[in-house]
């Protein structure tokens, strides 16, 4: 069987969907007989891949995918080359869109210069490209201009919950949740506002990237008692957090197929998340605008909305990743 190396971030301090995507990929492989080496960004060295091996990058960002291209292209080892695209080469095919809602990012030119002069030629050197959905492979297409049949859709893996309790003791049993980063492009900060306007509680939990202090800030002047920011919480508390739920709100002004969502609704709880995103209509998933009233209207049909909800386990997902490796 041929060795895969799987390459991401910083494994030791798991905080995003690409480090848990990575993790999971590993894993999934090894059990199914593969010989499997992860490696961080900055420990790849393309002298240490034995012959015949395939490399497998999972959420790298550009300037990172350039150094580690060079890198192959300069060595006499020819690997078979996979990659998960990062989430934030699609943005500025959104712009005009998250600029409607407020969210600007001042480096968007900046990057599709970078993707005409570099991008397009990098890409092209992969044997392919694993996407997460239809919609995100046309939007790949649009803006690389790739052979599409280098470009394979696949739902993304996440976290397979056993044994999870609903913990009434601890998070009760009358609020939505909220798990993931605490920054701009995620809109947590709408959450305050569908707080003030609902009888149940918000529960919050993640890494605060910025704008933690001003969602308290916020909470302090309204007084707003319904909200909780529970810090960043462990893989069991995450899967008890989701299951006593009434459901999942995800807010963001662009998302790609969230493995939070994906979590949520293998748990059978519904989600409430932003329609601009790259996944497929499903039982137990919501659409809605960025804002809040559209957001309690929709978490009102998803609590009061019985469905049986059936969501792709992680085996199905390798069954697929397995055949994309030996076609490739």
């Amino acid at each position: 069987m041929e060795t895969i190396y799987v390459i991401g971030g910083n494994f030791n301090r798991i905080r995003g969907g690409n480090e848990i995507q990575a993790m999971i990929t590993a894993s999934e492989l090894e059990k199914n007989s593969f010989t499997v080496s992860v490696i961080e960004f900055s420990k790849f060295r393309i002298t240490n891949f034995r012959e015949n091996s395939t490399i497998i990058l999972q959420g790298v960002r550009r300037y990172t995918l350039l150094k580690i291209m060079i890198s192959v292209v300069i060595s006499s080892q020819k690997p078979k080359l996979l990659i998960f695209p990062q989430g934030s080469f699609y943005y500025y095919l959104h712009s005009k869109e998250m600029k409607r809602f407020g969210f600007k990012e001042n480096n968007y030119h900046l990057k599709k210069i970078f993707d005409i002069i570099l991008m397009r030629k990098i890409l092209s050197r992969f044997n392919k490209i694993i996407v997460s959905a239809e919609s995100e492979k046309s939007d790949i297409m649009k803006i690389f201009r790739l052979d599409p049949n280098k470009i394979v859709p696949l739902p993304v893996y996440s976290d397979e919950f056993d044994n999870i309790m609903e913990n009434k003791s601890k998070y009760g049993d009358n609020y939505i949740c909220y798990i993931g980063r605490i920054e701009r492009r995620k809109n947590v900060i709408e959450l305050v506002n569908v707080a003030e306007n609902v009888n149940f509680n918000v529960y919050v939990a993640g890494q605060d990237r910025g704008q933690l202090g001003e969602i308290m800030k916020v909470l302090k002047e309204k007084k707003i008692n319904n909200f909780k920011y529970l810090g960043e919480i462990t893989k069991n508390e995450k899967g008890e957090l989701i299951k006593g739920s009434l459901c999942v709100v995800l807010p963001a002004y662009f998302e790609g197929m969230p493995a939070t969502a994906c979590e949520a609704l293998k748990l059978g709880k519904p989600v409430v998340m932003t329609k601009y995103n790259y996944m497929d209509k499903v039982d137990g998933l919501y659409f809605c605008e960025p804002n809040y009233k559209d957001i309690i209207i929709n978490i009102e049909k998803a609590i009061s909305t019985s469905s049986d909800i059936k969501f792709i386990s992680n085996s199905d997902i390798t069954r697929e990743l397995i055949n994309i490796i030996r076609t490739s």
